[in-house]
């Protein structure tokens, strides 16, 4: 069976709305916790912002080599990337790759653009350093995927995993905590019984 992916992007930044973000993130990647070999939290970095939590850095570590959580490249920065030029987003993607490979032993594979840029020269860019770029144009909402989840006789597990939900570590996440439950038990209607507080 294929897995559902949650894109996570924004892994780290300072943010307004949690003064410890690193105990914000082991909080959100907790919840996959039960739904391991099914979910996968794809956590997209901020290569030069996440060296500002160390400690955090070695916590990615340990949960990729657990295999509980997949990295990969969001940028260098969160860079308006569409307007920068094809040799400075060359240089800031092999700055990541550089980075990647001496943060996991290993490069990343995949390039999820900062607000889903998709111009030419970045698809090129991302070639250029062994990288897939992904943009947004198939992902669903959490919002989106709930709604698919009550409707089980016109949407399969295995129908809804083609697409990748975009979510973040720093959203309230009620919507997300839902469709993990739901890959948990099974289905929308079993998981709405056993989790009533978290369906309310």
């Amino acid at each position: 069976m294929s897995i559902l992916r949650i894109r996570d992007d924004d892994v780290l930044v300072h943010s307004s709305g949690f003064k410890d973000v690193s105990t914000r993130f082991k909080q959100y990647h907790s919840w996959f916790a039960p739904v391991y070999g099914k979910v996968v939290h794809v956590a997209n970095i901020l290569c030069f912002d996440i060296q500002d939590f160390p400690e955090f850095i070695e916590f990615i570590k340990e949960e990729f080599k657990l295999g509980h959580l997949e990295p990969q490249i969001h940028g260098w920065r969160h860079d308006k990337y569409h307007k920068m030029s094809f040799v400075e987003v060359v240089d800031s993607l092999k700055k990541c790759q550089d980075w990647f490979g001496k943060t996991f032993n290993s490069n990343a594979s995949i390039w999820y653009t900062p607000w889903g840029a998709s111009e030419p020269h970045l698809w090129e860019a991302a070639a250029i350093v062994g990288l897939e770029l992904r943009d947004t144009s198939n992902i669903c909402t959490p919002g989106d995927m709930i709604s698919a989840l009550r409707r089980p006789e016109h949407y399969s597990f295995e129908e809804l995993n083609k697409k990748e939900i975009l979510s973040h570590w720093w959203e309230r996440g009620r919507r997300l905590e839902r469709i993990l439950a739901c890959y948990k038990y099974g289905s929308y209607s079993d998981a709405k019984l056993a989790e009533k507080e978290l369906f309310k």
